[in-house]
């Protein structure tokens, strides 16, 4: 087996906690490598939660494919649903990160001096042709990759938790669902840091 090289951390809930939730999450680990992301149907309910579901189901049986094709082939997995947006992110040792985005899920990073600017690409998974753009970056271990859907508020910086990134993944993922999720819509925090030696 393969020795863990990152935590992960993930919380999600459903819109005032209604049976259906609309928002899935992938953590898939193989061969060293880790394939993380999150899902937003569109809308509420039922109808939400099969398209996450139709989505989350595609990646998770194709995670080995460059991004750019998981993408194209969850888009085909829900033709038949009303759509997601889906942030994807694909660790590799040693420093690697790609990354690529379709839609509003919100993507920060704790630890870098500079911004990392995530620019995700407009449209609806499974609606819209989509053409995805993948970011490769160097990834440096004392970082932290956050991203969430909007169920959380999006207007938040790392400065409002002090110390939190060094906090173990599951944590800072229930602490920023804690205090950032809105009431009126299904909501998911994942977390990603490299696992201590």
């Amino acid at each position: 087996m393969a020795p863990r090289l990152w935590d992960v951390g993930v919380m999600t809930r459903s819109r005032a906690f209604a049976p259906e939730n609309g928002d899935a999450f992938i953590v898939k680990r193989q061969n060293r490598q880790l394939l993380v992301g999150v899902i937003d149907g569109l809308g509420h309910g039922e109808l939400a939660q099969v398209a996450a579901l139709a989505a989350q189901g595609y990646v998770q049986k194709h995670d080995d494919l460059p991004l750019e094709k998981i993408f194209l082939g969850a888009s085909r997995a829900c033709r038949a649903t009303r759509g997601v947006v889906m942030a994807l992110a694909r660790f590799s040792p040693p420093a690697r990160m790609s990354f690529a985005s379709v839609g509003n899920v919100e993507a920060r990073v704790c630890g870098s001096r500079e911004r990392i600017a995530f620019l995700p690409r407009r449209g609806i998974v499974g609606v819209d042709e989509l053409r995805v753009s993948v970011h490769e970056i160097s990834w440096d271990p004392y970082w932290v990759l956050v991203l969430h859907t909007d169920g959380l508020r999006t207007h938040w910086q790392w400065d409002d938790f002090p110390g939190l990134g060094r906090e173990p993944a599951k944590e800072i993922a229930s602490r920023l669902m804690r205090d950032l999720a809105i009431g009126n819509d299904d909501a998911t925090v994942l977390a990603v840091k490299s696992e201590a030696p």
